[in-house]
């Protein structure tokens, strides 16, 4: 389908302006400057109460101008107004469902397997695109790349809470080794492929719920496929508010991305012990921050903690193992303590 205008979407709420709300992206002719049609681009929303955010998304994919777009969004059943503003923009949507799923990565791979795209990628519910992303993808698209086409734009981030905003442009991390030494980052929100990786390397990871994203990146990257830094633009914009995974389960999170990791990582041997023994070192401090969570049940934060001694067994010479173990294993430990503790 085409692309939406201004004129055609609901009115934006009361007070928003700017894009995507008052302004839209410049149109595109039917047809590429070859002659040849625009490459087919199936954008996937996956959602689950982003209320507060989701028309913001929904707006800045259909006001993109591209002339061959797919919009796909899959909601896990959300009870807050996502569903109303979903119903809002249904004319313009190429299909969209609310019901339980079994989380994130779930949901994207159901869209995926939906979409017809030559072109796919994601765009989270709090998250937008900013103007001609799509036809900049587009551009680029050749037939003789249809297999293995990939690209990576730059991204803006605003943090919610401080205000403060910047540019992040993408960098060739090809080594996957690097994902360890060096927290290699890929953009998400300005990354594209060609459905046919998607086919061929397989769904995203739905065991992890915070990870999945960089396991994937890093299972393409393993699998020999190279993406393209597209210096030249701004794909999208991501937040970071105190409800994203980013903040709220950042911890949770760099472990599965350890975990992710150490299935691709491909050396000599004297490197990989020396680079395996490294992350383990990492996954155990974060097992460690983890069982702190006065929330997980006292068990299980038992159960995190040996976890940690089993990746690295010198965690058991640090205090805030013990420390740790003794929040976990005793009731009321910290009263305890403070009862305990001399007179000043």
């Amino acid at each position: 389908m085409r692309c939406s205008t201004l004129q055609q979407l609901p009115a934006p709420p009361a007070g928003k302006v700017g894009w995507p709300w008052t302004e839209e992206s410049r149109g595109y002719p039917d047809l590429m400057t070859d002659g040849t049609g625009w490459p087919r681009i199936s954008i996937v929303t996956p959602s689950y109460n982003q209320g507060e955010f989701i028309e913001e998304t929904v707006r800045s994919v259909l006001l993109q101008a591209y002339p061959n777009l797919e919009y796909i969004i899959m909601d896990g059943g959300s009870t807050d107004c996502t569903v109303e503003i979903l119903k809002k923009y249904d004319p313009w949507i190429t299909y969209w469902t609310s019901g339980k799923d079994g989380g994130q990565p779930q949901a994207i791979n159901q869209g995926f397997r939906r979409a017809t795209g030559d072109i796919i990628g994601w765009l989270n519910s709090d998250d937008v695109y900013l103007p001609g992303a799509l036809a900049h993808v587009g551009k680029r698209w050749s037939p003789e790349r249809r297999d293995d086409f990939w690209i990576v734009a730059g991204v803006q981030y605003r943090d919610e809470s401080t205000g403060q905003t910047g540019v992040a442009h993408q960098e060739p991390w090809y080594d996957v080794a690097d994902w360890v030494k060096k927290e290699a980052v890929l953009h998400q929100q300005g990354s594209f492929w060609a459905r046919a990786m998607f086919l061929a390397a397989g769904p995203l990871d739905e065991t992890q719920q915070m990870g999945f994203d960089r396991e994937y990146w890093i299972r393409l990257l393993a699998s020999g496929y190279r993406f393209q830094c597209a210096g030249e633009f701004v794909a999208g914009c991501y937040r970071l508010h105190d409800k994203c995974k980013g903040k709220k389960h950042i911890l949770r999170m760099r472990y599965e991305h350890l975990l992710g990791v150490q299935r691709y990582l491909q050396m000599d041997a004297k490197t990989f012990r020396r680079e395996l023994q490294a992350l383990h070192k990492q996954k155990a401090y974060y097992l460690v921050r983890l069982s702190q969570d006065e929330s997980t049940p006292r068990m299980a934060r038992v159960g995190l903690l040996l976890d940690a001694i089993r990746c690295s067994p010198v965690e058991i010479t640090h205090r805030t193992f013990w420390g740790s173990l003794l929040r976990a294993a005793v009731p009321d430990y910290q009263m305890l303590r403070d009862r305990w503790r001399p007179v000043q």
